[in-house]
């Protein structure tokens, strides 16, 4: 009985140091890898606001006002009132093949008696440009000055703004201020005391120039 006691004693022991003695095994990472897939599929392009796309007209084009003048006989050229809104295009296509926009105008007309302005001249320049929310580094989209004939109902378009190649994708602004628009009324064009419109109208062109 004493030898077998001694022996139990012996193993426990040589256990109990067996714990202390022994390094822990490094843990060992397994690995697999996965997808996370999507698909786009083309959009279009538009002038319009996405912020509110059935707005209608003038919510994705300018307004310029020149407010109340006197009736002069010698050429002037007037700077804004106010202007209202900003051009915005909007181009979900994906192929970036880029745009450009022009715009024309209808004569500078009395509503009521239908007479018009002869002559009148519309300019709009140095546009700021905003594309997908930045104002800096942008390459490919340039504003021009456009001088838009005011004089008849069926006047060249001036271009306005041009998106080259691989430029353009996404939602642009541009932006007239009041001091980078002017209207060219010339002195010898018959003016009567009245209010004078032009419809302006902007066309996009899904191709650059």
């Amino acid at each position: 009985m004493k030898l077998m006691t001694l022996k139990s004693t012996l193993a426990l022991a040589l256990v109990a140091g067996g714990v202390f003695a022994t390094t822990p095994a490094m843990a060992t990472d397994y690995t697999q890898t996965s997808n996370a897939d999507v698909t786009f599929t083309s959009g279009d392009i538009n002038i319009v606001d996405p912020d509110n796309p059935g707005g209608g007209a003038g919510v994705a084009t300018p307004t310029f006002n020149f407010g109340s003048q006197k009736i002069e006989a010698v050429d002037k050229t007037y700077k804004a009132d106010s202007v209202t809104g900003k051009l915005k295009i909007v181009d979900n296509r994906g192929t970036s093949a880029g745009w450009k926009v022009t715009v024309s105008g209808t004569a500078l007309t009395n509503q009521s008696t239908k007479q018009d302005i002869k002559n009148a001249r519309l300019t709009l320049s140095q546009a700021s440009i905003n594309a997908n929310g930045s104002t800096t580094a942008i390459t490919g989209i340039t504003a021009s000055e456009a001088q838009i004939d005011l004089s008849s109902s069926t006047s060249t378009p001036a271009a306005v703004v041009d998106a080259a190649k691989n430029s353009g994708n996404g939602k642009t602004e541009i932006t007239w201020t009041k001091d980078n628009v002017s209207l060219y009324i010339p002195g010898a064009s018959t003016k009567t005391n009245a209010s004078y419109t032009s419809t302006l109208t902007w066309t996009l062109t899904d191709a650059p120039k």
